[in-house]
């Protein structure tokens, strides 16, 4: 009959051996698969403009609907003044 050290000994072993195979099959599965800086600079950019551009669409939809309450209240066309942002600079 075994002893409880030789199970326990085992049983580490099996386990460090799942994580060796685990590690050695990730490391397969991801093999050439990094992005240098300019790349991850390119992939920041696009996801701001986009946040950018759904912002400002959603601005101008909310501006419409304001600019379409006042007018059924008032019944006659109405401007809406928009407000002038300054460049965004970035830090």
């Amino acid at each position: 009959m075994a002893d409880l050290s030789e199970v326990v000994g085992i049983t580490f072993m099996v386990i460090g051996l799942l994580f060796v195979v685990s590690g050695i099959v990730s490391c397969y599965v991801t093999k050439g698969e990094y992005y240098n800086q300019d790349e991850v600079q390119a992939m920041v950019a696009a996801e701001v403009l986009e946040e950018e551009r759904k912002k400002k669409s959603d601005a101008e939809a909310a501006e419409l609907a304001l600019k379409q309450e006042l007018e059924s209240e008032h019944g006659e066309s109405v401007t809406v003044k928009k407000k002038k942002r300054g460049p965004m600079i970035a830090s």
